[in-house]
């Protein structure tokens, strides 16, 4: 059976080991009171590598994950260099990823003016990044308690427009995954980049 450990994440400090041997439940539970977060630091879980041996024949590594599954992307429209509201500038795509199952996300993506990858050749990191995203979204307990662990001011409405499409994200990238059980194994088992 696969169990779980609590880590406190210091911004300035080391991480501690806080509990272990936890279910998913369990430490889902534990990340959802009050008390687990505050500046600087929150409680988060990940796979308490010394009881998991269920999963040793399942890819180790984000890449693997996407090799393994099929996972490639689609450019649907390149979108030409931008600049947002705070003058970050950088290019702007619209993608869809398809997996070895025929399943389909759309999501927008943007990166740096540095990155010269054609999106189509960065798989991994477009899945890991709709991972990350939708995990954010689902490990918060509302939007001030995501808004404040971000760094994001709660009145901002920038921060509010985010966390409205995170919501209406979540269940597109559970779906393409195959269910709640497959994204919380890609989201605490694989090696994340």
């Amino acid at each position: 059976m696969t169990t779980y450990k609590i880590i406190r994440f210091n911004r300035d400090a080391e991480n501690e080991e806080i509990e272990t041997g936890l279910t998913l439940e369990e430490a889902q539970e534990h990340c959802q009171q009050e008390d687990t977060h505050g500046e600087g630091w929150f409680d988060g879980y990940v796979v308490d590598e010394e009881d998991d041996e269920e999963d040793d024949e399942q890819p180790g590594t984000m890449a693997d994950y996407v090799a393994a599954h099929g996972i490639t992307v689609e450019v649907l429209e390149n979108r030409g260099i931008q600049r947002d509201k705070d003058n970050w500038e950088h290019q702007s795509f619209k993608l869809r990823l398809i997996n070895n199952e025929g399943r389909t996300i759309n999501t927008s993506w943007r990166q740096g003016m540095g990155i010269t990858k054609d999106p189509a050749d960065m798989a991994d990191e477009v899945f890991d990044s709709l991972i990350s995203d939708a995990n954010s979204y689902r490990e918060a307990s509302g939007f001030e308690d995501w808004a404040e662990g971000l760094g994001y001011d709660i009145d901002s409405r920038k921060a509010h427009r985010i966390w409205q499409k995170l919501r209406r994200m979540e269940p597109k990238v559970i779906e393409f995954v195959g269910g709640n059980d497959e994204f919380e194994h890609i989201a605490y088992n694989i090696e994340r980049l």
